[in-house]
This record gives structure tokens, C-alpha cells and sequence, in this order.
């Protein structure tokens, strides 16, 4: 599984003797972008766990917090890096589809299918730990952590200030 890829990596990294930081992250709010095909044709988005809630996190955030961890010392040895809130995926899907069209969005449950057959567009591994981490937050919602002010010293970008600013 991705998890235990990524645990791998950073084992091979601790092992060779050179300091290293972890920096980890929840969701990406750009991987939201790629509802957008969906949006602008006005046909249902189809969602597993649409009340799956994460704090997704700006990729701008992300990018601030490893360059600061390259070039200055930092206080600890890993970081999760998440947005200000969690959100469910059906409420940054209305505040997508609001911003880029003006209009509610439409959306269609496919929990059912994505169990049985995987994510359509994220197949393997990848789409698997993505519907165990959908499946878990719709359970329980991830909390947002600091880690994005401990570093920057400024709060994580919020999902609709993103929105605004992204290309859509």
C-alpha cells in the first residue's frame, strides 16, 4: 500500500545519515480541480463518501513548508500538514461548483461501487488507501492540525480563500 511505500522511503532517508524532515500532508485541494470536467458539463460528480470530512491543504502550503524545511531549522522531524478546517467532499464540492459556475452542485453517491470495484479514475493501490482514508473520515472527521502556522508562522489557506484563487 502507499502507506507502507512511503514508510519505506522514509526509513531508506533516516538510514543514510542525512538530516531529513517529514512532511506529510491530508488531501490535496488541488486534486479537487479534477471535478471540474464534470462541473462545467452540469452532469452529477460522482463521489465515494461524500460526507467524508478532511482539512484539505493548499499545495501552495505544502511547496511554503518544504522550502522552509530545506533552508532553515526547523523544530521537529515530522510535520502533518492539513488546511485551517475539515470539510466534508460534498461541501468543497458546492463551494467548487458555486465559485466556478454560480450554480448548486450535482453529485451522485458511488460509496457502493468505489467498495466493490475501486475508484474509476484512481485504480490500484493509490485509489485503494484514498477509500480506506474516504471510508475512515466519513466516520470520523480528520482534525485540522497547526503545523502549516507552527512552520510559516501564518494559518494554513482556507478552502474557499483557494477556490477563489484557483484556476478555474
Amino acid at each position: 500500500m502507499i502507506k507502507t511505500v512511503h514508510a519505506e522511503i522514509e526509513a531508506q532517508a533516516e538510514a543514510s545519515g542525512i538530516p531529513t524532515v517529514r512532511v506529510r500532508s491530508t488531501i490535496f485541494m488541488a486534486n479537487d480541480l479534477a471535478w471540474l470536467p464534470a462541473i462545467r458539463r452540469g452532469i452529477p460528480v460522482p463521489l465515494a463518501y461524500p460526507d467524508a470530512s478532511m482539512p484539505a491543504v493548499a499545495e501552495q502550503d505544502i511547496a511554503a513548508v518544504a522550502a522552509t524545511c530545506l533552508n532553515q531549522q526547523v523544530d521537529r522531524d515530522t510535520y502533518e500538514l492539513t488546511g485551517p478546517q475539515s470539510l466534508t467532499q460534498l461541501e468543497r464540492l458546492e463551494a467548487l461548483t458555486k465559485h466556478a459556475t454560480g450554480t448548486r452542485a450535482s453529485w451522485t453517491d458511488i460509496t457502493g461501487n468505489a467498495e466493490r470495484d475501486g475508484l474509476p479514475n484512481m485504480p490500484g493501490p493509490p485509489g485503494e488507501y484514498l477509500l480506506m482514508n474516504l471510508a475512515r473520515s466519513s466516520r470520523t472527521p480528520v482534525p485540522p492540525t497547526g503545523d502549516v502556522r507552527e512552520v510559516l508562522g501564518r494559518a494554513a489557506v482556507d478552502y474557499r480563500t483557494w477556490v477563489t484563487g484557483a484556476t478555474v
